[in-house]
């Protein structure tokens, strides 16, 4: 790995997944207990399982983080020296690797919701 991404690009990627994480862990709960609380509320109707929910909201999610990461993260890594190269690559690197982790966050999250 050490050809296609050098340092300051695994850098990016690493800042980019933490904070893209920061995000989910504050974004993900309040869709699980609000899932929880239709089961419990019988004025609450659901047409759809969580999984079915959660990949309708992830696609949300990652619309709105890949827009606001498009727009403001560019120009405070640049400023702080980092090449749009190595940027972008970190990016795409540490956008990819939250993908993947929301994919399984969900799949374990619905796990515990058919437990329920």
């Amino acid at each position: 790995m050490n050809g296609l991404m050098n340092r300051v690009s695994r850098k990016v990627a690493v800042d980019i997944f933490l904070m893209l994480s920061t995000w989910m862990a504050w974004c993900l709960p309040f869709y699980f207990g609000f899932f929880i609380l239709a089961h419990f509320v019988p004025q609450i109707q659901l047409d759809h399982n969580f999984f079915d929910g959660a990949v309708q909201a992830s696609k949300i999610y990652m619309l709105v983080v890949g827009i606001i990461l498009s727009l403001y993260v560019p120009v405070a890594y640049v400023r702080q020296g980092v090449t749009r190269k190595n940027m972008f690559k970190g990016m795409l690197l540490g956008m990819s690797c939250m993908a993947g982790l929301l994919s399984i966050a969900v799949q374990i999250l619905h796990g515990f919701s058919a437990m329920i």
